[in-house]
Parts: structure tokens; sequence; C-alpha cells
């Protein structure tokens, strides 16, 4: 519900509308996690971009999915029911118990190893399937690099990145 002294359009004002976000996302976020059978807090880790981290004593194994399937999904879906409400698209990233964080320094550690092997066998590897924010880490994590280049290939689901040696 609008606060008092509000008009119908409230939402909808720019001005308003990270506070407006914060408040949906959490309501929607609170109300998923319990539906889910979670009884899980979470804390916002960014204001610009909207981000949160789920917290709790519980075993998240569920919730994160393999490779965080589960948990990209559940952000999917939070995005949808928080931009219908707020009737334009939004952008929240969820995280729990800092996987993602973990993630993103096991993708870059990974993605220095194979590019030191790159470098010394001359040959290029190709890693396994990883979805599109995965792919945009380890793209991220050797783009300073002057001895070898990535690049993906595949489609859909079966993308994958290549390191290769630079011509």
């Amino acid at each position: 519900a609008a606060s008092s002294g509000s008009d119908t359009n409230h939402r909808k004002d720019p001005i308003d509308s990270g506070e407006d976000l914060e408040r949906e996302a959490e309501d929607l976020l609170d109300g998923l996690l319990e539906r889910m059978g979670y009884m899980a807090d979470f804390e916002i880790v960014s204001e610009d971009p909207l981000a949160y981290n789920i917290v709790g004593d519980e075993d998240f194994g569920r919730l994160i999915g393999r490779r965080g399937e589960n948990l990209r999904s559940l952000g999917y879906l939070l995005n949808l029911m928080v931009g219908r409400r707020l009737g334009h698209p939004c952008r929240v990233t969820l995280d729990v118990a800092g996987y993602r964080q973990r993630r993103v320094e096991h993708l870059t550690e990974l993605a220095e190893t194979f590019a030191e092997e790159v470098r010394e066998n001359k040959e290029p590897i190709t890693l396994e399937t990883m979805s599109a924010y995965e792919r945009r880490v380890v793209h991220v994590a050797l783009a300073d690099d002057e001895e070898v280049r990535t690049y993906s290939i595949g489609e859909g689901e079966e993308r994958r990145v290549v390191i290769s040696p630079k011509a």
C-alpha cells in the first residue's frame, strides 16, 4: 500500500523509485523465502545496484542449486515480480551466504590457472559450460592479459569460454 498522502502514481515516480524498489523487493523476497520453507533473513549488500545476501542457519544448498541455477532463477523471478509491481523493469541481485562472491573468486582463480597453462603450452583450452554471468567473470578476469584472449563458443546452455594464446 502507498504511504499516506501519496497519489496513485507514487510508485512510478522516479525520485522515489529507490525506496519503492527496496520496499517491494524486501516484501516479495520475504514472502518467497517463507513459501519455500526457509526461515532466513537477508541483508542489503549494495543499494546501487540493489543487492541482497540471504543469511541464516539453514542449509542453503537447495536454494543455491547446481552451480547457482536455483539462485539465478529466484533472482529472475524476484525481478519479474518487483518490476510488475512497480510498472517498470528492475534489477535486484541475490546472493546466498556469500555464494556468488565465492563463485566469482573461484572462477577468477580458475581462469588464471588455465591462462597460465595456455601461456605455457601455447594451446587453447575450452572451459565447461557456464551461465552468461559466469562467462563474463572469466572474460573480465583475463581482459588485461597480454598473452591470452578469451571468447565464447556454442549456443544457449552449451556456451563455454575458450582461453587461447594471442596471435
